[in-house]
């Protein structure tokens, strides 16, 4: 008698049925999510089917029905993110991976996406690259492990103070300036995913404002089970993003459970090393920013310090 698997790789060799996922289907997302080890909570699954830029396309078994791979595609207008490709461990090694970016690809595409872009672990390139994908920069992981919230305090109250500008919580009607900002120095809209965290976790979202009162950089950040994720940043200098680190820094310093803090910035970043250095962060990891199609500056601009999300741009 043929294994499932078998019978899977056969209907390979004639057909990949792709279903595009609906809100039904977050717990079977994250089920297959989950099994990579990647710390994506069960929100980040529901808030990115929620987005209206975003499809997650599935991969069935012609026989059970269950999901066995799945991949995320980000519309962002001329530019795209394909993000979270996988496949279940019992039908890896029979191709559906490549299948799965090769729909991807195709669907933004269709969409009018002319840059598609992608964060790689470098176990990963090789695959991307046989789909077209050509490395455009690196891509790091910092993290800063904290013992305890006192421990964090301690260390931020030794740290120098430099000249900064002013930090202030972000409030709903500096949505329309920052959305501005964001759209000329990320070069994409993004307003879904930003304000989704914004409302998410609005206790980490922060604005830098020069003494004329002109935003000259924004922070925003999210936590699940002590863990301090800061995303979305841009700054114009490295007091501002040290002023906007440290400000988050010193709020997560009033949660009840601290454990690490995470960020993820590319290479082309102006201020991030340094600043990740000043704060005691060390690189845990990297991955390569590659790009399919027209080349774009978008997503690399030196401003930004910090990545949204590494599968959704």
């Amino acid at each position: 008698m043929k294994k499932k698997h078998d019978r899977v790789r056969n209907n390979m060799a004639k057909r990949l049925d792709f279903v595009r996922a609906t809100m039904d289907d977050v717990s079977d997302i994250f089920d297959i999510i989950d099994l990579t080890g990647w710390d994506e909570t069960f929100n980040d699954i529901k808030q990115a089917l929620l987005n209206p830029h975003n499809a997650y396309l599935t991969v069935v078994d012609p026989d059970s029905g269950e999901f066995i791979g799945i991949v995320l595609t980000v519309n962002l207008g001329k530019v795209g993110f394909i993000g979270h490709v996988v496949v279940k461990p019992e039908y890896r090694n029979m191709g559906i991976g490549q299948e799965l970016m090769k729909e991807a690809v195709s669907f933004l595409s269709r969409e009018g996406c002319t840059t598609i872009k992608l964060d790689a672990v470098p176990l990963a390139r090789t695959l991307y690259e046989r789909v077209g994908f050509q490395c455009e920069v690196n891509s790091y992981r910092y993290v800063l492990p904290v013992p305890s919230s006192e421990v964090l305090s301690a260390r931020l109250a030794k740290l120098p103070q430099q000249e900064q500008p002013q930090i202030s919580s972000m409030k709903e009607s500096d949505f329309p300036k920052v959305l501005e900002i964001d759209r000329e120095i990320f070069g994409a809209n993004r307003e879904p995913f930003l304000f989704t965290l914004y409302e998410e976790y609005p206790d980490y979202a922060f604005l830098a404002s020069d003494p004329s009162g002109l935003i000259v950089g924004y922070l925003f950040g999210s936590t699940h089970k002590g863990i301090l994720k800061l995303r979305a940043g841009i700054s114009n200098s490295q007091a501002t993003t040290v002023a906007l680190v440290r400000q988050a820094l010193q709020r997560f310093c009033e949660e009840p459970a601290v454990e690490q803090i995470k960020i993820g910035f590319l290479e082309t970043s102006a201020t991030a090393k340094a600043a990740m250095s000043f704060f005691g962060f060390q690189e845990q990891s990297h991955s390569f920013r590659m790009f399919l199609g027209e080349k774009s500056n978008a997503t690399t601009s030196p401003s930004i310090f910090a990545i949204g999300d590494p599968a959704k741009g």
